[in-house]
């Protein structure tokens, strides 16, 4: 996303050749009972040209996952957990969570997204055979569509119910376990999409730093 061009292919994304400079963030912050948002221009390039993102040391361009330092400002508004220890298997239910074509729920309030449902399609154990390389990827059957890449994958129970590696725990409350990132159909006549695992952003943060 941040290139402008497919990880596998290298293929410039944009008919005309373009590439982007620049990216749109729009950051959630919760203030009282609401969330409110706040939209900020990203560069993407550093001033001597060099990109900004960093990339897993490892893989490289191979994965279509990079982590971008958004500033101290943004931290605290918004939680995510690097080290999520949810154990999916394959056939479950799962969600990705963006904005099919661009569209999303209530635009004049806020960016708020899509849950579309899916199901593991592949051991999300086992890593995925890409290229001829073993990466981490999983695949889900979904219906997706242009502009949910880089869409986060979650768990959600309603009751509250985990499978964990030492086995289930029954929260009481409904709960959500970031699994992946959503990297787009395999092909344009499949609803199979690809999903990097989680633990790939973990990766490239303490590969970095």
């Amino acid at each position: 996303m941040v290139t402008g061009r497919n990880n596998q292919t290298n293929e410039c994304l944009n008919k005309m050749g373009a590439v982007p400079n620049k990216m749109k963030i729009w950051i959630p912050q919760y203030t009282g009972n609401f969330y409110t948002w706040r939209n900020e221009e990203c560069e993407l390039y550093n001033q001597e040209q060099n990109p900004i993102w960093l990339e897993h040391k490892e893989f490289k361009n191979k994965v279509d996952v990079v982590a971008i330092d958004l500033g101290k400002n943004t931290i605290n508004t918004f939680y995510y957990n690097l080290k999520s220890d949810y154990k999916t298997i394959v056939t479950e239910q799962i969600y990705i969570v963006g904005y099919p074509f661009g569209f999303d729920v209530n635009p004049k309030n806020g960016k708020y997204a899509i849950w579309t449902s899916g199901r593991a399609a592949s051991d999300p154990d086992l890593n995925l055979n890409i290229n001829g390389e073993q990466l981490p990827a999983f695949l889900v059957d979904a219906r997706t569509r242009s502009g949910q890449s880089g869409s986060p994958v979650i768990y959600y129970s309603d009751n509250g119910m985990l499978r964990e590696n030492s086995g289930f725990s029954i929260y009481g409350r409904p709960i959500t376990k970031e699994i992946g990132i959503y990297s787009g159909r395999i092909n344009s006549e499949s609803d199979l999409g690809y999903v990097w695992k989680w633990s790939l952003i973990d990766g490239i943060i303490n590969q970095n730093y």
